[in-house]
């Protein structure tokens, strides 16, 4: 009857003529089953309350009295809304049971988003009807220069600088007024997460925020079943960093380690002759595929000179996680530290 809208930002706060005061969270009073109990009464023992007052406050499933209010004179709907933020968030690896519990806590407080589609659809629940400012690969070079494949290099840098400007924008008006947003990523975003950098780096450093998520990394050395730290390190890398480094797979190689390699599975015929000249043929290999996702997650065993044909065997050809290295194999207890 008083008008006071349905927000999780808001605090109720009942007052004493005294000044003493008691406080209720928005989520405590609805979002929780002894919400219901929390009572203001008239009456004890079906006598009024007159001596202290016409009405008390009473939270009867508090541990304690202390939020007890013996003589209520008014109670206020106070929103207290936090400085307004860009959430780069982590949403895991795969299905919704990989989300954090910090990852639904800023999903809740966000009133955009930045996402793809298909996250638009998985995770609606969740965003509701609040709206999608852009989706975020649209700004990725690759992606920009797919969709604008009569752009000749230097046009291509120049478009995808002005876009990327006018997208900046629409973040900092958004965050201006007050409107946090939630830019959603897979994974963990600082593990060859999608395009946030650029937005990330024009923005104050108290003006974004990253929320960890759940990795393929580490969904898909469990799907392994091995401990691919055996040797005490494993190396993350992907095809870029891979040519570029050849020393690093020498390293990697000569001592045994075990290398994660993300992004691999097209480049595998450019990669073999370097992989072929530091490691035997033999060596155990496993490729994880779609991890976190339970009904298409995949491991597939196979060795390094038949890396190529496994590869080639299978439809997915990007989401999959190449790990090489003797702790693929069954029995590493020679690797192990004692």
């Amino acid at each position: 009857k008083a008008g006071v809208a349905s927000n999780t930002n808001t605090v109720f706060l009942v007052s004493a003529p005294d000044g003493y005061r008691s406080l209720i969270s928005y989520g405590e009073l609805f979002f929780n089953l002894l919400g219901e109990r929390l009572i203001i009464a008239d009456a004890a023992d079906n006598h009024p309350l007159e001596k202290l007052g016409a009405f008390a406050f009473v939270a009867p499933d508090d541990l304690s009295t202390g939020r007890w209010v013996k003589a209520v004179s008014k109670i206020e709907a106070i929103t207290i809304k936090s400085h307004a933020q860009l959430y780069i968030m982590g949403m895991g690896c795969g299905d919704t049971s990989l989300l954090t519990m910090d990852t639904l806590f800023y999903l809740a407080r966000a009133d955009a988003f930045i996402c793809p589609d298909e996250m638009k659809t998985r995770f609606a629940r969740y965003i509701g009807e609040k709206p999608i400012l852009f989706n975020q690969k649209d700004y990725m070079e690759r992606v920009f220069k797919k969709n604008h494949p009569e752009l000749s290099q230097d046009e291509l840098q120049k478009s995808l600088k002005t876009a990327r400007e006018k997208a900046l924008t629409l973040v900092k008006n958004t965050l201006a007024q007050g409107k946090s947003i939630a830019f959603l990523d897979y994974g963990d975003p600082t593990l060859y997460g999608t395009c946030w950098r650029w937005l990330k780096a024009s923005l104050p450093e108290e003006d974004a925020k990253i929320v960890p998520g759940l990795s393929a990394f580490n969904a898909s050395n469990a799907l392994t079943g091995r401990d691919v730290a055996c040797k005490g390190t494993v190396v993350i890398t992907a095809p870029d960093g891979f040519k570029n480094n050849e020393a690093l797979i020498k390293a990697i190689a000569d001592k045994g380690e075990t290398m994660a390699l993300f992004m691999g599975l097209m480049e595998i015929p450019n990669l073999m002759p370097t992989l072929q000249k530091y490691y035997p043929d033999a060596t155990p290999v496993a490729i994880a595929y779609n991890s976190g996702r339970k009904e298409k997650e995949k491991l597939v065993r196979t060795t390094l000179g038949d890396l190529p044909k496994a590869v080639e065997k299978e439809s997915e050809k990007f989401m999959g996680v190449i790990y090489i290295g003797g702790c693929l194999e069954n029995d590493v207890k020679g690797y192990h530290f004692h």
